[in-house]
């Protein structure tokens, strides 16, 4: 996830909060109508994601359909759909998505939100492709007693501000020199990318770590493994005292990586 400046986390705390009533309202209803839902939408587009009343269009045509909300600004116009929320039924189902995919597509939009104001989907639609990604969720469900900046961050990206999606949409879950470097040379970083490899491929703890020394072989001549703050470092020297049978206390050197 994109690294959110404080001021946007600010914003989106104090802005997403008035509108609790609405949400609560909609989440504890007794089956809420579709119009209750695309007036909490139109809201939180235009007073806590920041757009403005020129820029949020509602019923706009798109030859003989209407979408239920539009977006138009200078960063690139977003189509959004709006359904009815209900606590045991989801309308944002694949033919909701399709649907939102028709619209994006006649009126040659890259940029798509299907949602029921409770939950929200934010797609990309790449021009000549036909289907989209889903490249973004985010719900208000549950509601926190008390709504944090923390918990806000999950709406970054349907906020105007938010850094750019293309880059966004980019940088997700791509596997670049920079993202291999990091697992590489962090603790954390190799120790959940042993976690996925070991669960996608139903192998052992213990034959994961094995494959530390050949992870490292194969990346030895393009990536600058080596470094003080690399514990993984497989130049690494471990140094241990050892008592021999005779008393005397010797300096054994292993190796860290690859020891059994």
């Amino acid at each position: 996830m994109i690294k959110l400046d404080k001021r946007l986390k600010d914003t989106l705390c104090d802005k997403i909060s008035p509108y609790r009533p609405q949400i609560e309202k909609i989440l504890h209803g007794n089956n809420p109508s579709e119009q209750e839902s695309i007036f909490l939408i139109r809201n939180l587009l235009k007073n806590a994601f920041g757009y403005t009343d020129d820029e949020v269009n509602s019923e706009e045509p798109i030859y003989n359909k209407r979408a239920d909300i539009t977006v138009h600004y200078s960063l690139g116009n977003i189509i959004c759909e709006g359904k009815r929320y209900n606590s045991k039924k989801s309308f944002l189902d694949k033919d909701s998505q399709r649907q939102l995919y028709t619209y994006c597509s006649l009126k040659k939009c890259e940029w798509g939100i299907l949602t029921d104001g409770i939950n929200w989907e934010f797609y990309w639609f790449p021009l000549k492709e036909t289907e989209g990604k889903k490249i973004a969720e985010a719900s208000f469900f549950p509601l926190p007693g008390r709504i944090t900046q923390k918990w806000c961050e999950q709406f970054h990206i349907f906020h105007a501000k938010a850094k750019n999606r293309r880059e966004y949409t980019k940088a997700r879950n791509v596997i670049s020199p920079e993202n291999v470097i990091w697992w590489l040379r962090h603790k954390e970083g190799f120790d959940a990318l042993c976690k996925v490899i070991q669960k996608q491929q139903g192998k052992k703890k213990s034959e994961i770590k094995g494959l530390v020394p050949l992870i490292y072989k194969c990346f030895k001549d393009v990536l600058p493994l080596e470094g003080r703050n690399n514990p993984y470092d497989p130049t690494k020297k471990k140094i241990k005292q050892k008592k021999t049978n005779n008393g005397v206390v010797s300096l054994v050197v292993e190796q860290e990586i690859g020891k059994k």
